[in-house]
């Protein structure tokens, strides 16, 4: 693990990383001083990317997409050879690029999807949105509960957004727009 340092508050020494193993405590070369580092464990585990190995015999299965490289897995998509590099391990599958690309476009790779219709968002914007054309809420109030109740176990937007707060918000506001309209309406009944 060479690269890796920590500077000494004393002397602005560079201290290497693993000096500091395993009790996160060094002196430092420089002043002597001792040294304590609180330093991140990935720091001290060995790097464990999956490295293509090369391809040794002519004989051997060589990836698609990288000649020089031996396959290690079969794509369960297409059945080309894939080196550990393009090996892509989704839902207990190993696709290659291509059949990733090719499900995100016909969406048949669910856990890749990149954006979402946030349901939670739509049905606060029925609520929230038609109280500027207050006559458009007697529609759109019932439309934002049933569409917050509706879809509420739908999961938030790709970036977490989008949760149970909208879903809350439009009940609410919906709920205070049919209270709203049912008044209006007995008084107009009341005077008559």
């Amino acid at each position: 693990m060479t690269g890796a340092y920590v500077k000494c508050s004393g002397c602005s020494y560079s201290v290497e990383a693993a000096d500091f193993a395993p009790a996160g405590v060094a002196h430092c070369p420089g002043c002597h001083r001792e040294l304590t580092a609180a330093i991140f464990p990935a720091m001290w585990k060995p790097l464990a990317a999956a490295l293509p190995d090369a391809l040794i015999a002519t004989e051997e299965a060589s990836c698609f997409y990288h000649e020089a490289n031996r396959a290690a897995v079969v794509c369960d998509g297409c059945g080309r050879f894939l080196c550990k590099l393009c090996d892509v391990e989704v839902q207990g599958q190993h696709l290659c690029p291509a059949c990733i690309e090719a499900g995100v476009r016909k969406k048949s790779v669910a856990s890749l999807d990149h954006n979402r219709f946030l349901y939670g968002q739509f049905a606060a914007a029925l609520a929230v949105v038609p109280i500027l054309f207050w006559p458009a809420t007697c529609l759109t109030a019932p439309a934002a509960i049933f569409t917050a109740i509706r879809y509420w176990k739908r999961p938030a937007g790709v970036t977490g957004t989008g949760g149970h707060f909208y879903n809350v918000i439009a009940i609410i506001f919906g709920l205070v727009q049919i209270v709203a309209w049912t008044v209006v309406i007995v008084r107009l009944i009341a005077k008559n």
